[in-house]
């Protein structure tokens, strides 16, 4: 009789156990899939935040770097400086920092996507 007791305890120890890990599980695939959702919101967003402020049709030397540095894992996306390509450059010695650029921007005409920007300085009025 005892043993009958013992192993329907046992039972129901194991059902109460296995309701319980079976909701925790829930629980985190529920949390998972959140996450999963807002990371990809998140993806969504920053493929659609383009690294540079496109109200600014002049922009400084160091906002060109800024682009180029954002954009060099983006081969997709071309970057000229005075007419020369510096998509996925490193060294971005030559451009001054403190100069005023001139900024033109090119979209895909299916994705909407940028796909070049192109940057040129501009000439020094006050001389």
């Amino acid at each position: 009789m005892k043993e009958v007791v013992f192993e329907v305890v046992i039972a129901v120890l194991i059902m109460a156990l296995l309701v319980v890990v079976i909701n925790l599980f829930r629980g985190n695939l529920d949390i998972i899939g959140s996450t999963a959702e807002k990371s990809d919101k998140l993806d969504k967003v920053q493929s659609e935040s383009l690294g540079i402020d496109m109200s600014k049709s002049s922009v400084k030397g160091s906002d060109v770097v800024s682009a180029i540095r954002y954009y060099i894992n983006k081969p997709e996306v071309k970057i000229l400086v005075d007419q020369q390509n510096y998509s996925g450059k490193t060294n971005l010695s030559d451009i001054k920092y403190e100069a005023n650029y001139t900024a033109k921007y090119i979209f895909g005409q299916a994705s909407k996507n940028i796909e070049e920007i192109d940057y040129s300085l501009m000439s020094d009025l006050s001389n």
